[in-house]
């Protein structure tokens, strides 16, 4: 199968001109320069795409298609989410869903080859399940009642499958646990469904390799060689991403495209790019952890850094 041959997904809930959107149109420029013959389509529940087109939002000039969705009321996680869990009844043939907090950044030809049915990474990049599932997760789960000693905990962010039978299983699973939870708890986040979605259809779930859902706000050890960064946008971390999109309204579809290419040939997702930072990006992915010095100089707060770094050094000296 050919990379020409699925299509890559946005599910897009705005305004018109909100964050959301002008995420999207970041994450799809990383795609553009990085996988040039791929079919883009954005997602959106009518009164979203009814707003994206009365604002004429420059991902309308990026994405093949816009495809609005009927949904019933709710606020735009609701509505999100609504559309998400049943995605492969809105888009025929093989789909790679993308959340909008992505940076596509390597060829993604080889993925329609890793999977028969269903393929997703693991959540936090995580190799054993207790650092996959996080405590809200798994508390949610035991308050429905459901086992959380999953095979693996995947991450919603980052998925590809194929149509067929299982998978159309699969999704009708996720979607009724997902509701359960909203009816149930109000309870709008999907992830805890999907998992066990996975483990109550018949679907055949491989497990991505890190690389296609690389996460550094929890993960760091897969950031230089990641086919995609997924930043977990709510995690309060300032990466090369948010700089994106801060520029995205300022900046024309030329420029903000070379800044996005620049961004995605870097070997870290960090605003900051200087002699220091590429040493320290390095040195960070050897060690799968930094230290709090080491974010603050890579996200270009190098006062802070050096604050840090200060009282390190006082506090070694004092108890010498």
């Amino acid at each position: 199968m050919s990379v020409s041959t699925f299509t890559v997904v946005y599910i897009i809930t705005c305004n018109g001109c909100n964050l959301f959107a002008d995420m999207a149109l970041v994450s799809m420029l990383s795609l553009r320069v990085s996988n040039p013959g791929l079919r883009v389509v954005a997602v959106a529940d009518e009164a979203s795409a009814r707003a994206i087109k009365l604002a004429r939002h420059r991902l309308l000039e990026i994405c093949d298609e816009l495809v609005p969705v009927p949904t019933p009321p709710g606020d735009g996680t609701f509505r999100n989410r609504w559309i998400k869990t049943q995605l492969d009844q809105f888009i025929p043939g093989s789909v790679l869903y993308l959340d909008s907090d992505t940076l596509v950044r390597k060829p993604l030809v080889e993925l329609p080859r890793l999977v028969s049915e269903l393929g997703a990474a693991a959540n936090h990049n995580g190799a054993t399940l207790e650092q996959q599932i996080w405590s809200e997760d798994a508390a949610a789960c035991g308050k429905m009642g459901w086992p959380a000693n999953f095979r693996v905990y995947v991450n919603g962010g980052v998925f590809f499958f194929k149509p067929c039978v299982p998978v159309r299983e699969f999704f009708g699973k996720w979607h009724e646990l997902w509701l359960s939870c909203v009816s149930s708890h109000g309870w709008m986040r999907d992830q805890p469904a999907v998992s066990r979605a996975v483990e109550l259809s018949r679907v055949n779930l491989q497990v991505l390799p890190p690389v296609f859902n690389a996460q550094p706000a929890v993960s760091w050890e897969y950031v230089t060689e990641a086919v995609v960064w997924h930043f977990h946008s709510s995690s309060g971390v300032k990466f090369s991403f948010d700089h994106l999109v801060s520029k995205s309204r300022q900046t024309d579809l030329n420029h903000l495209t070379k800044l996005v290419s620049t961004a995605i040939k870097s070997t870290a997702p960090w605003p900051n790019r200087d002699l220091v930072a590429r040493w320290l990006a390095r040195k960070v992915a050897a060690n799968g952890k930094p230290k709090p010095s080491e974010v603050y100089w890579l996200t270009g707060k190098r006062l802070l850094a050096l604050r840090v770094i200060g009282g390190v050094v006082k506090r070694y000296v004092l108890g010498k």
